[in-house]
């Protein structure tokens, strides 16, 4: 009974101690695996809201012009990205416009979900037995919600992964569990159970009787000691037997000391199974825990340092050290100030100080330095460990790189100045285009009666024609960054544009400069608005050329332009769509820009330049940045003072296409009616003169309501409505409805301030044609000739014939 009182006892204390493991591990690998799981959906948060902003502007002009078909494929290309299971658009009332992808059930939100809806929210739903986390978010345009879009990221695979992790954890551990336990039982069966089990049978039959046997001594320990100690006592005990057997006395005598050496023995062996039971339990505590911190430190994702009081590095993980572009060997073991420059040592002293007075911080932006000399700034946490008795120890700290993270904050920043300033130069230039409209056509219908003329009075002429031109230019620009898209898009020869652009800026410099293309005999076509284009590279070059005026370089100066492919890939993180582009470079031998002047580069109305001598307006490179970002596109700078400039463009490739064939720009006459309906007196009275002097019959209106009844009143002798869509009271969509319903037979001329790209393509589809302000003779002539030579429209839409 002894025996099996025992082992049962070594059993419980085994199956205690591997109970106790199992219960520090699981403690430690819930956190773990927790925390991954958290990692696993902030990474997807942050793809969904990644999506979001790289098609945000797609989706809301796409909803703001109710075009179906590319708002599908903008959903169908968010759709693509792994993981993305579906994504639905919703118009600002909460009705379903568009659902792509399976899994998400196309079901309207209630309408004040909807309505309440301010700001990106994620959620997580579970639909046919599948988990999924939900981005939803409001869609605005121009400061104006126009719709809501929500996307869904199927969430098995991360659950998948957490099963396996939890499988494969609780499979080792139990595997070790029954490794560790019956290692324990042999050991303690072998050097513990077995040899008292021996000293146990030497002593029962010293208790029957029979002295002087002994138990061979197996391990030089206590229980070694204890049976040489047994062997002495037998011995004795036989001599004692042999004198004193006939003294019975003696003998109860002997029996009582033996029955006391047996109680002291049990009580040793005892304590020596509970001391070896508790060493070897928290021996394998400690190790487990060790190692599990070793596992998740070295695997981390993020930096891990441990530092002394004096500031050596005792440990880094990998990502620390390849944060900062070195190795681990080359780390430990030296000074913290081999991660800082002078410059950011103060900040590291400073923060020194936080850290001894609150045991440590969390969440500070610190500059570093990589190897290479490149700074770059980490998010921090440092906490002070002491000791059990309150002494510091050492300090243990975590870093994660940000720079991605504030590169696309100045990006968005950037974005958002020019967005807003562009709003107000689409109004501002609107306003403009009707004053200069009168001031141009009047300059027109002068100039066709220049015959009696001076020749004086005639370059007077042609001067503020020049001059009219070229605040119609300037107009334009200030139009270009308001939220139009473009006029047209085709595949441009990048050394034919290059080539016109150096020949206007050997003409126009002050001082002769060397103007370099060192291009490859292969051509390069991009797709691009040639025009724009040609303005992007003009402005670059120009700024480039005063530059090199301003750092007194004269004919020494160079500026070159070159250009090569450049593929991009899937996660190249350069801020473009994988695909094949064409990367142009605009470099000089300038002045350069400091730090503080090239990241203000691409803000409108920011310039170095005097304005009060008209030398610069603080668009060109403003503009540069916007033709580039609707392009889909993306133009970066790098400069420092006094080592010139490198502009870098990168625009999607395209393939040799020909020019389409131009209008005709002839004056036409002719004796119908037109009807001209415009808020602006001094539009009215310009295109009625022009009209009369062409032969046309001319009635005008002030506004929409007056229109109408001027239709309704001329019942089928109106032919042609020149119509101006932004006038007070009813809208130009309005007006522009119901003459197509009341008058099916008159054609309507759109007559706006702002460009056709710009226009509402469903007003387009009901007009004839589209005339933009400030207008010339030959464009109003052009444009009420075509919409009355031409078909209005057919079944299918209207037939597109204005002037663009």
């Amino acid at each position: 009974m002894q025996t099996q009182s025992l082992r049962f006892r070594v059993n419980v204390a085994v199956l205690v101690a591997c109970v106790a493991v199992a219960v520090a591990f699981g403690l430690l690998l819930y956190p773990f695996e927790a925390g991954r799981r958290e990692a696993g959906l902030d990474k997807i948060r942050l793809l969904l809201t990644v999506l979001y902003e790289q098609n945000k502007t797609a989706l809301a002009n796409e909803i703001f012009a109710g075009q179906n078909l590319a708002l599908k494929e903008t959903l169908s290309g968010i759709v693509s990205v792994k993981g993305i299971a579906a994504a639905q658009v919703y118009n600002t009332d909460g009705d379903l416009l568009m659902i792509v992808g399976d899994g998400m059930p196309a079901v309207d939100p209630p309408p004040g979900r909807i309505e309440a809806m301010n700001d990106p929210a994620f959620s997580e739903n579970r639909w046919s037995g599948v988990d999924y986390t939900v981005y939803s978010t409001p869609i605005e345009v121009i400061g104006e919600r126009v719709g809501f879009v929500r996307m869904a990221y199927d969430l098995a695979p991360l659950k998948r992964e957490s099963v396996l992790n939890i499988a494969f954890f609780t499979g080792m551990l139990l595997s070790i569990l029954v490794i560790m336990s019956a290692l324990l039982n042999f050991i303690l069966s072998r050097f513990f159970i077995r040899r008292i089990s021996h000293l146990r049978e030497g002593i029962r039959r010293v208790q029957e009787g029979r002295f002087g046997e002994t138990i061979q001594v197996e391990h030089r320990d206590e229980i070694g000691d204890v049976t040489e100690a047994f062997n002495e006592m037998s011995l004795r005990l036989k001599e004692q037997h042999d004198v004193i057997s006939s003294a019975i006395e003696n003998q109860k005598a002997d029996a009582r000391k033996l029955a006391a050496s047996n109680q002291a023995l049990e009580r040793l062996n005892a304590e020596l199974e509970t001391k070896v039971a508790d060493r070897t339990a928290d021996l394998l505590r400690t190790n487990e825990r060790l190692k599990q911190f070793k596992t998740i430190s070295d695997r981390a994702s993020y930096g891990t340092i441990i530092t002394g009081l004096d500031g050596t590095v005792l440990y880094v993980n990998e990502a620390f050290a390849a944060m900062h572009g070195r190795r681990i060997q080359e780390v430990e073991g030296r000074h913290v100030s081999i991660f800082h420059t002078e410059d950011q040592l103060e900040q590291v002293t400073r923060l020194a100080g936080i850290i001894r007075q609150a045991d440590g911080f969390a969440g500070e932006e610190v500059w570093h330095v990589r190897k290479d000399g490149e700074v770059f700034p980490s998010l921090m946490s440092t906490s002070l460990i002491r000791d059990s008795g309150g002494r510091p120890l050492y300090y243990s700290s975590t870093a994660i790189d940000i720079s991605l993270r504030k590169s696309l904050e100045e990006k968005l920043l950037l974005r958002q100045r020019i967005d807003s300033l562009g709003t107000l130069a689409g109004g501002i230039a609107h306003d403009f285009n009707n004053i200069l409209s009168g001031v141009t056509g009047y300059l027109d219908l002068l100039a066709m009666e220049s015959e009696g003329l001076a020749p004086v009075q005639r370059r007077y002429l042609e001067n503020a024609q020049a001059s009219v031109q070229r605040a119609s230019d300037l107009i334009r620009r200030f139009q270009q960054l308001s939220k139009g898209g473009l006029s047209r898009r085709v595949s441009v020869d990048v050394h034919a544009i290059a080539r016109e652009v150096f020949s206007m800026a050997a003409t126009s410099g002050r001082d002769p400069l060397r103007l370099e293309m060192p291009f490859p005999g292969e051509r390069y076509f991009v797709l691009a608005d040639p025009s724009e284009l040609h303005q992007v590279l003009l402005n670059l070059v120009l700024n480039a050329r005063d530059a090199i005026e301003k750092k007194g370089q004269g004919p020494d100066g160079c500026i070159r332009i070159t250009a090569n492919r450049h593929p991009v890939m899937e996660g190249d993180g350069i801020g473009l769509a994988p695909g094949d582009y064409i990367h142009i470079c605009v470099s000089d031998d300038g002045c350069g820009m400091p730090e503080r002047i090239r990241k203000k580069a691409f803000d409108p109305l920011f310039t170095t330049k005097d304005r009060f001598n008209q030398r610069g307006q603080g668009l060109g490179l403003a503009m540069v940045f916007t033709i580039v970002q609707r392009h889909g596109g993306l133009v970066t700078v790098n400069s420092a003072e006094g080592e010139g400039a490198r502009f870098h463009i990168y625009l999607r490739e395209g393939l040799p296409d020909r020019a389409g064939d131009r209008l005709p720009v002839s004056l036409t006459a002719g004796t119908e009616t037109v009807l001209i309906i415009d808020d602006e007196e001094s539009v009215r009275t310009l295109a009625e003169t022009i009209l009369t002097k062409l032969g046309y019959s001319v009635l005008t209106a002030a506004d929409g309501g007056e229109g109408l009844e001027r239709i309704a009143a001329r019942n089928g002798e109106i032919d042609v409505v020149l119509l101006d869509p932004t006038m007070p009271g009813m809208p130009g969509e309005a007006v522009l409805e119901r003459i197509s319903r009341t008058a099916p037979g008159v054609n309507v001329v759109i007559l706006s301030g702002h460009g056709r790209d710009a226009m509402d393509p469903g007003l387009l589809a009901l007009a004839s044609g589209h005339v933009a302000k400030p207008f010339q003779v030959r464009d109003l002539s052009m444009a009420v000739r075509r919409a009355l030579d031409n078909p209005k429209r057919d079944q299918n839409g209207a037939r597109e014939c204005g002037i663009q």
